[in-house]
């Protein structure tokens, strides 16, 4: 990750923990970061701002990740390249959809390592 040009990154996320271990790492590799607790807030910042890359949780509040990157895809869709899902549990519903669209997924808990692999690969 070449931190001499900032690049956002938007985190979905509703753990307050897991935004701070994300937003510190990131930050720390010379990211701008915003964050959004639940999936609706996150589609409007999604529509509003063009983000380098969008990590986001399955499971949010008002807007769950998958329909969040549904709808995001509709109104934006290149954005698919650009979005990396993170979760503690992947059901056999997701995890299809997931496989067939061809996006990466961290487990909870997730390696750095693994994080930062995707993240190079992306941005």
């Amino acid at each position: 990750m070449d931190g001499s040009t900032a690049k956002c990154i938007l985190i979905l996320e509703d753990e307050p923990s897991v935004i701070e271990f994300l937003k510190e790492f990131l930050t720390g590799n010379g990211f701008v970061v915003d964050t959004a607790s639940n999936g609706m807030e996150g589609l409007k910042k999604a529509i509003s701002r063009d983000y380098s890359l969008i990590i986001t949780d399955i499971n949010l509040p008002h807007l769950n990740g998958i329909d969040f990157y549904l709808e995001l895809k509709k109104r934006i869709p290149h954005i698919k390249d650009r979005i990396v899902f993170i979760t503690g549990y992947l059901n056999c519903k997701y995890r299809t959809l997931l496989e067939e669209e061809g996006l990466p997924v961290l487990l909870k808990p997730f390696k750095i390592s693994r994080l930062k692999e995707i993240i190079d690969s992306i941005v």
